[in-house]
């Protein structure tokens, strides 16, 4: 009995580990994509010629390059603990 319930083990893992990718791709986009906007808005000289703007725009984009960075740190530092 105990050999068959070693193969029914396997695909709830593999559940799981789609799942914990699926997540990881998501929050990655996520945390990447607001960074990438700013980038291409405050790249673009054209639409923003004021400079108040242009200064509000470009706090936002070091606030997400922020969230990104932190992102970035929190997955190196959980990689590294190799968790259980």
């Amino acid at each position: 009995m105990t050999y068959r319930a070693v193969p029914m083990i396997r695909p709830e893992l593999d559940k799981q580990l789609t799942n914990m990718v699926l997540l990881e791709v998501i929050a990655g986009v996520f945390t990447i994509l607001p960074y990438t906007t700013f980038s291409g808005v405050i790249s673009n000289t054209l639409v923003l010629t004021d400079p108040r703007v242009k200064a509000k725009f470009q706090y936002v984009q070091n606030m997400s390059l922020l969230v990104y960075h932190t992102y970035f740190a929190v997955s190196i530092l959980y990689s590294s603990m190799n968790i259980v």
